[in-house]
């Protein structure tokens, strides 16, 4: 038996009584609906996945130390 009036809180009664034309449609969005939540759970994961690879590799990536980096905001061009 379909379960989709209950999922959507609605009475196997009302259901009944509710257009052909707009149970399609209802139908259609619920697929819709799913077919996103899965995108977005999917997402989700990617995402966490990339956050932990940004952290690895900013953790693991040390700068030289025989560099010093602030001297180029000390240099002046001349003539500027």
């Amino acid at each position: 038996m379909d379960d989709l009036p209950q999922r959507l809180g609605l009475s196997d009664e009302d259901w009944a009584q509710t257009p052909a034309s707009v149970q399609v449609v209802v139908r259609a969005l619920v697929r819709v609906i799913h077919d996103l939540q899965m995108q977005q759970q999917t997402h989700v994961t990617q995402f966490a996945v990339l956050q932990q690879e940004v952290a690895e590799s900013s953790t693991s990536r040390s700068l030289p130390k025989n560099i010093d980096y602030g001297r180029a905001s000390r240099i002046r061009l001349k003539g500027v």
